[in-house]
């Protein structure tokens, strides 16, 4: 599947642009699937376009092209936000995932907010002024949405949150029931898009005020969790990414004040992290009572959030259906690459993209395609989406005795210590290929990301040769969690399609034994690094 990129012009579009095919060319994965008849088959066994093509557009041009089915999506922007009456056109639908938190951040430096009970006081203010406002002058209805809670329903784990979020809707932040309000009026500014949404007049104080007690602002939801992020040749983390606890931890836990607060706060994290529960019920009661110390000091209280709208043709038949999306990333994830099918050529044909980034971080499948324009990208060629199949009874599992285990430094595959028990197994089963320049996929192929993993973070960090400060960093849960890999064979599977027509598939079977370090039972896949499309001799 080839995937071209273009980089803009200076009109907005990027027809005039420098075609980069490079690329693709080196990492496109080919299904090896021989016809025996001697003609061309007539059955592509694949459900994506045979070109899907990124090109950087910027927003006033995509509405246009959107329209115009010049381009089937548009990811990382909305192009008819200040669009009159709110509707996009006819045949054009929006997607809408967690864009950002609307919050409100008491200044540490003021004196009237010393106390929680002020910073709460003032927290309840807001929050019951913007629950009767919901939006500013010329706001999208929706854009804004009042939900007074850290964890929200575009979180995994929000039905674990539901009766505390219900909860917060309705009943002040605790600290400031039976305390006392700030001594004087207090100086409450908002600043940024959270003055677009909300409004800048009337009880907020003018923008850019020197003094302030608290301001109302936004904090974007991928720049907050970026830092934390993990994406490593294909792999996705940490598994608790998404959830809402890691989110508020993430938003709120450097604004705590009180240092006994905080020790706590850091106790509760480093116990749902490194897995330290004893049952589901006891991880849940963890997450809810973390949330809960969170706002207790009102130092940063949660009003709302905003969506992230993106848009898509639907026209038949230039338009696409079929759309996948993530509820944080939006069409920017691979499960929109995986999903989206054409509407005219329901199994071949051109998948057009419109980014509204420009590609600025290195094409590198270790640590690389870190921006908007490369997660795309690295989805499409990379093709990184992942449906795991984990076993999980509910009690240890005896691990094979001939089952692997790289060795910190060298990656050398060696057998594990007998009597080695785990928690989950996950079993991959892996359709082999042929890469480009015709190599047949392999076993090797399987096993080499753990190999990469292990070869460059156990050496001696003073030697470049020998560790990577990225692989490192990137590698250390999965590391940490794995407990050996069983290759329990290569399966020959046969699919006869009808008269001439033969499809023969080498099919690698492969068990990670894993221990959930935090991640849960449920989350088994999560851990266990999966193969890569990148061979394993470009790994090397």
């Amino acid at each position: 599947m080839p995937c071209a990129a273009k980089t803009p012009d200076p009109r907005g579009l990027s027809g005039a642009g420098r075609l980069i095919t490079a690329l693709a060319a080196a990492l496109a994965v080919t299904l090896a699937a021989p016809a025996w008849g001697g003609h061309e088959s007539p059955f592509y066994p694949s459900y994506y376009p045979q070109e899907i093509r990124l090109e950087t557009v910027a927003p006033e041009a995509a509405g246009r092209l959107l329209v115009t089915a010049s381009i089937h999506a548009y990811v990382g922007g909305d192009p008819f936000a200040g669009r009159r009456g709110g509707d996009p056109p006819a045949g054009v639908v929006p997607v809408e995932s967690l864009g950002a938190y609307v919050v409100v951040t008491s200044n540490p430096a003021s004196r009237r907010l010393a106390a929680p009970e002020a910073r709460c006081a003032v927290a309840a203010d807001v929050i019951r002024r913007l629950g009767r406002q919901p939006g500013g002058a010329g706001v999208r209805p929706g854009a804004f949405v009042f939900f007074p809670y850290p964890v929200t329903p575009y979180h995994w784990d929000y039905l674990e949150h539901a009766d505390l979020a219900a909860a917060a809707l309705h009943t002040p932040p605790a600290a400031v029931q039976g305390g006392r309000p700030p001594e004087g009026s207090a100086v409450v500014t908002v600043t940024g898009q959270a003055a677009r949404l909300i409004g800048g007049g009337g009880f907020w104080a003018p923008q850019g005020s020197r003094t302030w007690d608290a301001r109302v602002e936004t904090v974007d939801v991928a720049e907050l969790l970026a830092p934390r992020a993990i994406r490593f040749a294909g792999w996705v983390g940490p598994p608790w990414l998404k959830d809402g606890w890691f989110g508020a931890y993430l938003l709120m836990a450097e604004r705590v004040a009180d240092r006994g607060r905080r020790a706590e706060i850091d106790r509760l994290h480093h116990s749902l992290v490194t897995g330290g529960y004893r049952s589901e019920e006891d991880r849940a009661n963890l997450e809810r009572m973390l949330v809960s110390r969170l706002r207790q000091g009102c130092e940063r209280a949660v009003v709302g959030y905003t969506l992230r709208r993106e848009y898509y043709n639907t026209d038949y038949s230039n338009g696409i259906e079929n759309v996948g999306f993530d509820s944080h990333s939006g069409l920017n994830s691979a499960v929109f690459i995986r999903t989206a099918k054409l509407k005219d050529f329901p199994w071949n044909g051109w998948l057009r993209l419109g980014v509204a980034g420009a590609p600025a971080s290195p094409w590198n499948p270790i640590s690389g395609f870190a921006d908007d324009f490369g997660r795309l990208m690295w989805a499409a060629v990379g093709d990184p989406a992942l449906l795991p199949a984990p076993y999980s009874g509910g009690w240890t599992l005896d691990v094979p005795q001939d089952a692997l285990l790289p060795h910190p430094g060298s990656g050398v595959l060696e057998r594990i210590k007998p009597g080695t028990r785990a928690a989950d197994m996950v079993e991959y089963r892996v359709l082999a290929s042929s890469f480009h320049d015709g190599t047949a996929m392999t076993v090797a192929d399987v096993l080499y990301p753990f190999v990469l993993a292990y070869r460059w973070s156990g050496g001696n960090p003073k030697d470049p040769h020998a560790y990577d400060p990225s692989v490192d960093r990137d590698t250390a849960l999965a590391r940490r969690a794995l407990v050996g890999i069983k290759v329990a064979g290569t399966q020959k599977v046969v699919k006869n399609l009808g008269g001439d027509l033969i499809l023969r598939y080498d099919v690698p079977v492969v068990r990670v034994y894993v221990n959930d370090s935090g991640a849960g039972p449920e989350r088994a896949a999560d851990l266990a690094l999966p193969w890569s499309t990148v061979p394993w001799h470009v790994l090397v």
